[in-house]
């Protein structure tokens, strides 16, 4: 049986998703650094070799043969700014900004410009306010990661009417208007992640699933990919989906969440957990509680996480946010200077457990 907990989201708020009204939100703006004006192209290609990330031959972690013109801007909003996965993305688009410049020579006014700001708490209508700002300030190319797959149609529309490039990057819109998206394979991460915990319960027994947000395509499209991955090559086995727990609609706390669970389930075999927050959320309430007898997967790395693995978590799937940020800003200015990005960019995701923790491949996406 698949049983729909409880969540709450009001007329209200759709409505004023819709209109994309409210106050007004600081946003702050960065500019990384690159004062030597004497460095040039072919400095930055002698730089120390790093991984690469292709789509349609193009290397996405690279900026070699970009050009901007002087004072360009790209503009970066994610879902949630409490969550170590969204620092990770800035941290690697502020060292594309920076590598750009350092390549095109730019300093001072010349400069291209990055801006980046987050909705506190995958705020729907503070993102579209920040949004809304940013537009105000006409960059060449906008970024966003959807708190609301289908709020942001009118914004989307606005900044193509003004020719303002838009790059998705993390998760999706529902209006069919950015260029591209930058992100992880939803779908097969998730479906890898599925038989992991699937393996881990010895292929039977009770399994919920932690749903960090029920508006963005990231929560529908990991779900979905969990129930898809048993429904279609784990049918012979004895596992059954009993919850799923929509965290980001739930009025209760955390705790009070995870406590209604267990009670409910008391031969609840698996947790499956759809991001960094639920699979932190699990972590926390497992140390208060003394430990867990259910098996745990999460999904996403910080440092909390990965000292747990082996312990109160299975293991992890993780996601590469840094490369991630960088590639987003390859794309965002490759679509201001008129060149052509694919539909989809995939960034790195990865199993992470006990096993190989140390193994190369997990160290490289491991940036906190």
């Amino acid at each position: 049986m698949l049983k729909l907990s409880r969540f709450y989201i009001t007329v209200a708020l759709v409505t004023l998703v819709l209109t994309g009204c409210g106050q007004k939100t600081e946003v702050k703006e960065n500019t990384p650094a690159a004062e030597n004006t004497q460095v040039t192209q072919e400095a930055a290609d002698n730089k120390e070799d790093k991984k690469t990330l292709l789509a349609n031959g193009v290397d996405y972690l690279s900026v070699k043969g970009l050009e901007l013109h002087p004072g360009a801007s790209i503009a970066m909003v994610a879902t949630n700014s409490e969550n170590i996965f969204f620092d990770i993305v800035k941290s690697g688009a502020e060292k594309a900004v920076e590598d750009l410049n350092l390549a095109l020579g730019y300093s001072g006014k010349d400069k291209v410009k990055f801006s980046f700001a987050a909705a506190k708490g995958q705020d729907v209508i503070e993102q579209i306010n920040i949004i809304d700002q940013f537009l105000d300030k006409a960059p060449d190319a906008l970024c966003v990661a959807f708190t609301d797959a289908s709020a942001c149609k009118t914004q989307m529309d606005i900044a193509k009417n003004n020719g303002i490039k838009t790059i998705a990057f993390d998760t999706a819109d529902d209006s069919g208007l950015t260029d591209t998206i930058v992100a992880t394979n939803n779908q097969a991460a998730a479906r890898a992640a599925a038989q992991k915990m699937f393996e881990a319960i010895d292929y039977e027994g009770k399994v919920a699933i932690l749903v960090h947000n029920f508006l963005t395509q990231t929560g529908q499209v990991r779900k979905q990919a969990i129930i898809d991955e048993m429904a279609e090559n784990y049918n012979d086995k004895n596992i059954q989906f009993v919850e799923i727990v929509y965290t980001a609609q739930e009025e209760r706390s955390e705790t009070e969440i995870l406590s209604d669970l267990l009670d409910d389930y008391e031969d609840l075999a698996g947790i499956i957990c759809t991001d960094l927050k639920t699979t932190e959320m699990v972590i926390n309430y497992a140390k208060k509680a003394g430990g867990l007898d259910q098996k745990v997967v999460g999904f996403d790395t910080s440092e909390k996480i990965i000292s747990e693995i082996g312990g109160i978590l299975t293991g992890t799937m993780g996601q590469d946010p840094y490369s991630m940020g960088y590639a987003t800003v390859v794309a965002a200015a490759r679509a201001a200077a008129g060149m052509e990005n694919p539909g989809f960019v995939e960034s790195a995701h990865v199993w992470i457990d006990a096993l190989n923790l140390q193994s190369e491949e997990v160290q490289s996406v491991l940036k906190y």
